[in-house]
């Protein structure tokens, strides 16, 4: 005697996830009578409190730019390129996809229920470029001491002297 139990969906709340790509397949896909191939990708979700939670993604297999940007040539773009341009020789290969990083941009469909993945932002902390240092501190020569600058306190309009 076999057994099951019953499957249960529960969305994630609108937000930003940090996440990482950890299947990737091919898949074919029917709509309208006309069949095409897409990326299949499953995100798990590396946010403290969501261990063991996933998401998947569907992007048609088609890297082009013409017009509209397709939405695998966006992802591509932002998870190897930074969010550039994809260079006109380069060729994905799908395996390159598996323990990328990401910052996904989830919503939850009002038709269905369920999630959706808006955009994709880079991780920050994965396996893409390193976002630039931030700007070191002003520094001010006070004659014999050099010391950080502090910012400013908020000044009202109404407090300025002129």
């Amino acid at each position: 005697m076999a057994e099951l139990t019953v499957t249960t969906y529960e969305p994630l709340e609108p937000g930003v996830y940090l996440a990482r790509c950890a299947e990737v397949g091919l898949e074919d896909a029917t709509y309208e009578g006309k069949t095409k191939t897409q990326v299949a990708m499953r995100w798990e979700m590396l946010e403290p409190g969501y261990e063991g939670r996933s998401l998947r993604t569907w992007a048609t297999f088609v890297l082009s730019a013409v017009k509209k940007p397709s939405k695998l040539y966006t992802w591509c773009s932002m998870l190897f390129h930074g969010g550039k341009p994809i260079p006109p020789d380069w060729r994905l290969n799908t395996d390159a996809l598996v323990g990328m990083r990401a910052r996904l941009v989830v919503e939850v469909n009002p038709d269905t229920g369920r999630n959706r993945v808006e955009k994709l932002l880079p991780a920050l902390n994965g396996r893409q470029a390193a976002p630039p240092p931030a700007p070191a501190p002003a520094r001010v020569n006070t004659g014999t001491l050099v010391r950080d600058a502090e910012p400013p306190d908020y000044v009202d309009a109404e407090e300025l002297p002129f």
